[in-house]
């Protein structure tokens, strides 16, 4: 089944999206899993898809993903509101 994934890195922390056909997406921040979300179709470039909330050193992250999944798939990952990977929509 295809998968797409899309990595990144920033300020130290590690973040990885897996998204399947079946299966839907699924979040890590560190190499931990912290969030899923099962939806198979995804319309709204507006809305979160996952999000994870995390402190580091005093400083407080809030990862957003988003995503269009219909015929294709394109994922968004953002760190406080300000695009850092994926596919810019």
């Amino acid at each position: 089944m295809p998968t797409k994934i899309v990595n990144t890195e920033q300020n130290g922390i590690k973040i990885q999206v897996v998204n399947t056909w079946f299966n839907g997406a699924r979040l890590y921040v560190n190499g931990e899993y912290v969030d899923k979300n099962g939806q198979l179709f995804s319309t709204s470039k507006d809305l979160t898809f996952l999000e994870h909330k995390l402190v580091v050193d005093g400083n407080e992250y809030h990862i957003t993903v988003y995503c269009i999944a219909w015929f294709y798939t394109k994922l968004k990952i953002c760190i406080n509101g300000t695009f850092v990977a994926g596919d810019n929509f």
